[in-house]
């Protein structure tokens, strides 16, 4: 199901980037759906990003191994994972249409450039992996200006925790019902590994 929880993302994100500790804050919409060459169509599990600032957030641009990354806003280009686009015989430059539920139950499709491919390195996620920018995936979803998550990424050697108390109060006084998750908790590989040794 999609959860929506922070309408007029851009006011919001204005506000977690003014806290002192802010180094970038990328928002994210979680959706899932149908990708479609026009004879076969494949489930997805996509991410829709702010392609410039995650790119130079988290280095997304060095998971390409074919074609190029977003560019801009990304306009109507989608990255795939190189297992799905095996499954769709797709390659950057092709044609593909991605189909997904809205929040109010109505199918929506929007056509796509596949711009590049990406190895996700975890293989249930690689041969299911889409990634857009936000524009696109708000038409395909029509939710614009509304995103699932905002992420924030810390300047070297802040308080997580006193970061994590302000933001929260910054967002919840200006209206926002927010839940702040701090990295250990959503990195449930990181803490199985860990515990494994």
């Amino acid at each position: 199901t999609l959860q929506f929880g922070i309408p007029n993302a851009a006011r919001a994100r204005s506000l977690v980037a003014a806290d002192p500790a802010v180094a970038a804050v990328l928002p994210r919409i979680d959706f899932v759906g149908l990708a479609s060459n026009g004879t076969k169509s494949v489930p997805y599990l996509g991410v829709g990003v702010d392609p410039e600032p995650e790119a130079s957030a988290t280095g997304a641009r060095e998971m390409v191994v074919t074609g190029s990354y977003l560019s801009g806003d990304g306009g109507e280009g989608v990255l795939l994972g190189t297992g799905l686009a095996a499954a769709l015989g797709a390659k950057p430059g092709d044609r593909i249409t991605l189909m997904a539920t809205t929040p109010d139950g109505s199918l929506n499709a929007v056509d796509a450039l596949v711009k590049g491919l990406v190895d996700v390195r975890i293989k249930e996620l690689n041969d299911r992996y889409v990634a857009a920018g936000t524009g696109l995936v708000s038409r395909l979803l029509q939710t614009e200006a509304t995103v699932s998550k905002l992420v924030v990424f810390l300047k070297p050697r802040s308080d997580e925790a006193a970061a994590a108390k302000r933001i929260g109060s910054a967002l919840t006084g200006a209206g926002y019902p927010v839940v702040i998750r701090g990295w250990r908790e959503l990195a449930l590989f990181y803490e199985q590994v860990k515990l494994l040794y």
